[in-house]
């Protein structure tokens, strides 16, 4: 006689969590529809020490040329999401910022792409690659 295996593992299908990753591949698919494609973001990620690191970049293909914006992290339960690298670094020091929720990370993330620095990096990078 066979004993039946009982199952008790959670329903996972109902857990509908924006990962930080998703947020930020989003966002770097936006940037070619507002530049005409002449910029666009590329998010790269690699694992460290069991956490996810990734990198936002800025590519100017025409220019053969990629700006990392920023880089963040964050463990296996997503949040929090920490700023390893980027701007306004140096105003953090060494207390690394970390955002505890996904709402906190998209106002966040909001700030730096609308930022006057950003502003800067991307109509640079515009005014070169139209030349």
């Amino acid at each position: 006689m066979t004993e039946e295996a009982v199952d008790l593992w959670p329903d996972l299908g109902s857990a509908k969590v924006r990962t930080p990753l998703a947020i930020l591949k989003q966002q770097a698919a936006l940037l070619g529809k507002h530049t005409n494609n002449l910029l666009e973001g590329q998010v790269t990620t690699q694992t460290f020490g069991g956490e996810f690191h990734h990198r936002f970049l800025i590519e100017a293909t025409a220019l053969d040329y990629r700006y990392e914006l920023f880089v963040v992290s964050h463990g296996v339960k997503l949040y929090p999401v920490r700023l390893e690298s980027g701007p306004h670094q140096a105003y953090y020091g060494s207390n690394k910022p970390k955002f505890d929720s996904e709402q906190a990370f998209v106002n966040w993330l909001k700030g730096v792409l609308n930022s006057e620095d950003t502003k800067r990096v991307l109509s640079s990078l515009l005014s070169q690659a139209e030349s």
